[in-house]
């Protein structure tokens, strides 16, 4: 992947100081991004809005010391309030899909999730 490619990798090379970055590293600093934030984002969705000001905080710290040759501030955060709401966006679309299949699965006769439903006579 070049930078111009995504703009998102490009900014993520930008702040970075890269020349330009794999698919594969881009992938792999976005999972970064994701697990350096302090609360779980699997459990519950949240973008960089939905944390609180003290986890803000330490996410900021944690980024900073994991990242320490970040070239340019303010591009970097925009990447990382970026990846939070791209994967805020992933889990809703999951959690939505899975209560839809639980759903079906309830639905079934005698919870048996082999059987098949069949509408109303």
């Amino acid at each position: 992947m070049t930078p111009a490619s995504n703009i998102w990798a490009q900014a993520a090379c930008t702040a970075l100081g890269y020349s330009n970055i794999s698919t594969n590293a881009y992938r792999a600093l976005c999972g970064s991004v994701r697990r350096l934030c302090p609360v779980s984002l699997t459990e519950q969705p949240r973008g960089w809005r939905d944390l609180s000001p003290d986890e803000q905080q330490r996410y900021v710290q944690r980024l900073t010391n994991t990242y320490p040759g970040v070239r340019d501030a303010q591009l970097f955060m925009a990447f990382v309030k970026h990846v939070l709401q791209a994967y805020k966006g992933e889990v809703k679309r999951r959690l939505r899909e899975k209560a839809v299949h639980e759903n079906e699965r309830d639905d079934t006769p005698g919870g048996d999730p082999s059987a098949v439903r069949v509408g109303s006579l």
